[in-house]
């Protein structure tokens, strides 16, 4: 069986997210060493994936490493004593592009970079911006397979690095399935998101929602980074076990994905949607590119006054959930993280 280095783009202990869940799926058929980055001086406050690999180290990220030298040195000098010998691995995994300096020249295994985020436009600092730029060109020519979640994230790639691309899209993580059922009208209703709450959310459709309807109350899973300016009628649950959302989501009528469409979000296959399909609820989204092909089980919408139709026909009872048991069935046996494993099996293969 051959050996991987996994280096972890997120904390693994914080929540499991797309490297998790491609992990778990992967260290069936390598033997994997996970190596999760944890910033130093700064405690996560939630952590919510205690799963942990057999094999599991962490490393240090100090703060302005990416912006001084000496502690870039530092860090790098940390960064040895966590991987001694990188010969001892046939293949490294990275999910950031920061990690390929850490990779030693004269490293002759595979390197694999998981492409899974823009993570040049979600900089808004210029130097780190400039870090991630350089540091992503020089990986991109270095690695011998990119997997990139997304087609827009393909186009982002020189054509020079297209060949050893391959597509690996988010998925569902494989769990129950909550078949499709009728929730009766209600005078108030209730339209849930569950994810990351950040900048990228739609607040003010949102708040619009409110004003126009009236009867809307909108409810809220995940860590936050953001928050609507009126809070009236937006409820934050927090961060929850991911086995309990279904219970805790259950009598939503509908689950939304309002996201402003910025060059962050262009790039996003979104797992939610995979995962709100597998809890049987109605979805309303935004529209864009990479989720046009939801459209068979999703209600997209390409501007406010669509958004608030929707939620308005859901509240009376007019607008349905778009798909069966069985369509929900047949799509997410095509959609889980082993089909992903496989396919990134094959690319690995294929060198």
């Amino acid at each position: 069986m051959k050996k991987m280095l996994y280096m972890c783009a997120v904390e693994w202990k914080w929540i499991a997210q797309r490297p998790q869940f491609l992990e778990m799926e992967l260290e069936k058929d390598y033997e994997i060493t996970v190596l999760s980055p944890v910033h130093a001086f700064k405690k996560i406050k939630t952590q919510k994936n205690t799963t942990l690999p057999e094999r599991f180290k962490e490393f240090s990220l100090l703060p302005y490493q990416e912006k001084v030298g000496a502690i870039s040195g530092l860090s790098k000098a940390l960064f040895k004593g966590k991987v001694k010998n990188f010969d001892e691995y046939d293949i490294v995994w990275l999910g950031s592009a920061l990690f390929g300096k850490y990779i030693p020249e004269d490293y002759k295994g595979i390197v694999v970079f998981d492409y899974m985020d823009d993570c040049i436009s979600m900089q808004s600092n210029p130097k780190m911006k400039e870090a991630y730029s350089s540091q992503q060109a020089k990986l991109v020519e270095r690695a011998d397979l990119i997997c990139a979640s997304s087609q827009y994230l393909i186009g982002l790639l020189p054509e020079s690095t297209r060949e050893k691309t391959i597509l690996i899209r988010n998925a569902f993580r494989g769990k129950d399935i909550i078949p499709p059922a009728e929730i009766k009208p209600e005078n108030i209703v209730k339209i849930g998101y569950v994810g990351t709450i950040a900048e990228w959310m739609d607040w003010k459709l949102l708040e619009k929602c409110r004003e126009v309807l009236g009867n809307v109350v909108f409810h809220f899973w995940g860590p936050e980074n953001s928050r609507p300016d009126n809070e009236e009628g937006f409820v934050f649950h927090g961060v929850v076990e991911h086995s309990a959302i279904p219970n805790e989501i259950k009598d939503m009528h509908a689950l939304m994905m309002p996201f402003v469409v910025n060059d962050i979000v262009k790039a996003v296959d979104p797992v939610k949607l995979y995962e709100y399909i597998s809890y049987g609820k109605n979805i309303i989204s935004v529209q864009y590119d990479e989720v046009k092909r939801f459209g068979e089980y999703v209600w997209l919408y390409k501007d406010e006054e669509t958004f608030i139709e929707l939620v308005k026909g859901i509240g009376e009872g007019k607008i349905h959930c778009k798909y069966d048991s069985a369509s929900q069935s047949e799509f997410l046996k095509e959609n889980t993280w082993s089909h992903r494993a496989e396919e990134v099996k094959k690319g690995i293969d294929s060198l």
